[in-house]
């Protein structure tokens, strides 16, 4: 793989960083709001909806995390793999 080659794929590493740290962000604060929903409205059907959905969307943004992540780790294997040739 040539230099500009290289080059590209560790700015994309960079800018995947930066993504894997904005989802982490959104993803503490909902986690944030789940934890602190009122207690005492736990019988309520709205809330318990809201609960729900809430703690659907912090699973899937630690999904998109663990992707993020993995998709980082591959190119930093593709560009260790053109140091090595």
């Amino acid at each position: 793989m040539d230099e500009p080659k290289r080059i590209a794929l560790i700015e994309m590493r960079a800018e995947i960083e930066i993504l894997i740290y904005a989802v982490l962000i959104l993803r503490d604060d909902e986690q944030e709001y789940y934890d602190n929903m009122p207690e005492n409205l736990q019988d309520s059907e709205q809330l318990l909806t809201e609960a729900r959905a809430v703690e659907s969307t912090v699973l899937w943004l630690d999904d998109t995390i663990n992707y993020l992540e993995r998709a980082c780790t591959s190119i930093k294997e593709a560009i260790n793999a053109t140091q090595i040739v």
